[in-house]
């Protein structure tokens, strides 16, 4: 199954964040069924509109992901990702290292 990587730099701007999620939604759709591996670059900076665009790719994007690897997650990302995971029942799983993210995503 295709892994699909979507790095967010520190500083990413919320136009820059929407621009990149959209390609990338567009790329997952487009294979039908896929991996994702999120690199959050030194924790990540958020804000209303950057939760915003999140929550909605993720509910377009959802449907098509099977497991998702979140590497670089701050203290309250990981909480927000494991709300995600008890609500949606989604695979998701916070990762130290990409190595070991792409290692988990490898498997099945």
């Amino acid at each position: 199954m295709k892994i699909i990587r979507i790095f967010y730099p520190a500083e990413i701007r919320d136009n820059e964040m929407q621009s990149l999620l959209d390609s990338r939604l567009e790329e997952i759709k487009r294979e039908g069924e896929v991996n994702l591996l999120t690199v959050i670059e030194n924790g990540g900076k958020t804000n209303h509109v950057k939760n915003s665009i999140q929550r909605q790719f993720s509910k377009s994007a959802g449907p098509h992901v099977h497991k998702s690897a979140v590497v670089g997650a701050s203290g309250m990302i990981k909480v927000a990702l494991a709300g995600v995971k008890m609500v949606t029942g989604r695979k998701i799983q916070a990762f130290e290292s990409e190595e070991d993210a792409m290692k988990w995503l490898s498997e099945d």
